[in-house]
């Protein structure tokens, strides 16, 4: 912990977070809030004087993991402040604060309030907090190791997905307005960050809650791409990613903004089936036929986009010709990573109560053939993109003298350099792939 003077130190504060990037925007939130007031903050959560656990609640495992979760820190660090936030306690509140060791429960509704009523719990045990000095830092670049930050642009999801418990915990959407999202990326940008990582609930719906003037005079709600534009124009970032987008929202209108070499070409786009009938019982909003569509229009404007998706397997009623559509989908699409989720019932959602639910044991099979469905594309975008030149922005020193990092079309990449390259972005030739990414020959540092 870090020592000041006459002997004393600062208050810490560690946090676990599960789950989503959203989760992590709000984690790294709440750090800059803690900061701000005076605290520490550390990684050790077994040293903290506070433990912040974000979690995670889209399925019962998730909530059983945060409570193993709380129950092993504070087992490890048994005088700590243990404050259980994120979705669960927004789910279930009672049965989060019944968790043997928690000290405080927050709310997603509630999160603004966290370090004010952390604060005034450590003030009543005594813990007095040291005074901000003037001159206290910033977090600098990369901190806790990071070279690229969260940015929450919206919180909340007006849809209604019938396997789909978040829009409960993270409420109706609510949108930042462009001008304080720009100027959060600016901050950031000056404080050293190569990278900004645009996330949120629903973020293919952002700004539908806003309005602004147009160049027409009239007031209209801005959109994704509105914000794309904005952050383009008005700041100095260095490079730009976009979270998960649902394919329906996608502004395919605007692929022109990808010219700009600062917005990354990864599109995280969650299929979730490639069955029609299956699409319409989870309420997903588009078919088979479009998403494919899309992902043809992006490759067409996007040379060397990295497509990739979430797919759920198992979902009740989904037949073997319903699977099938899925693998074909797969393998159509080649996308460059997918993400497997066997479906499991969560309680409160239109899906728990539908019929037809799929054996666990089939459910797993099948989840087992996506993902060497999978393996296989991820692993044929990658040979494509061998002996080719990309910016690689690099994250950490793996062994001494070798970098790791992504490209922009999120390939992990190590190379030797003799230089320390941290937080920095250059130009490498991907000379040979590997089970991890690709070794690569750093051009110009």
């Amino acid at each position: 912990m870090e020592a000041v003077e006459e002997g004393h130190r600062r208050l810490s504060v560690a946090f676990a977070t599960l789950g989503c990037r959203l989760n992590q925007a709000d984690s790294e939130e709440l750090a800059r809030s803690f900061l701000e007031r005076g605290y520490s903050v550390i990684q050790e959560a077994t040293r903290a004087d506070v433990v912040v656990v974000n979690s995670c609640t889209v399925t019962r495992e998730a909530d059983r993991q945060s409570r193993q979760l709380v129950r092993h820190i504070v087992h490890h660090n048994p005088h700590t402040l243990m404050v259980l936030t994120g979705c669960y306690p927004s789910i279930d509140p009672v049965e989060a604060a019944a968790v043997e060791g928690v000290d405080l429960v927050i709310t997603n509704q509630e999160k603004a309030q966290l370090v004010d009523r952390v604060s005034r719990i450590l003030q009543e045990r005594g813990q007095a907090l040291l005074p901000v000095l003037d001159d206290l830092p910033e977090p600098p670049p990369g901190w806790f190791g990071r070279t690229r930050v969260q940015l929450k642009v919206e919180e909340g999801c007006n849809n209604r997905c019938s396997f789909c418990i978040v829009p409960m915990a993270r409420g109706r959407q609510r949108s930042r307005s462009i001008a304080e999202c720009v100027e959060k990326v600016q901050r950031f940008v000056d404080e050293g960050y190569q990278e900004v990582v645009l996330t949120g609930t629903h973020l293919g719906g952002y700004g539908r809650d806003l309005t602004v003037r147009g160049s027409d005079g009239r007031y209209h709600p801005p959109g994704l791409a509105d914000l794309l534009e904005a952050i383009l124009i008005r700041t100095t970032l260095p490079r730009l990613r976009l979270s998960s987008v649902e394919p329906q929202d996608f502004p395919r209108q605007r692929l022109d903004l990808w010219s700009d070499h600062r917005l990354c070409r990864h599109f995280h786009l969650p299929v979730q089936s490639g069955s029609n009938a299956i699409l319409r019982r989870m309420r997903r909003g588009y078919t088979r036929e479009r998403y494919v569509a899309l992902t043809e229009m992006i490759r067409s404007q996007v040379p060397g986009a990295a497509i990739m998706t979430d797919a759920i397997v198992g979902f009740p009623g989904e037949q073997e010709h319903d699977f099938a559509d899925t693998c074909r989908l797969i393998e159509e699409v080649a996308f460059a990573r997918v993400h497997v989720f066997p479906y499991s019932v969560r309680e409160g959602t239109e899906a728990a109560a539908m019929p037809d639910h799929v054996a666990p044991s089939i459910i797993r099979q099948r989840s087992t053939t996506i993902a060497q469905l999978g393996e296989e594309a991820a692993r044929c975008f990658r040979d494509a993109h061998a002996g080719q030149e990309a910016m690689v922005l690099w994250e950490e020193e793996v062994q001494p003298g070798v970098w790791q990092g992504l490209t922009d079309n999120y390939l992990r990449v190590r190379a030797l350099s003799p230089e320390r390259l941290h937080n920095r972005i250059s130009r490498v030739r991907l000379v040979a792939p590997a089970g991890w990414g690709f070794r690569g020959q750093v051009i110009a540092p």
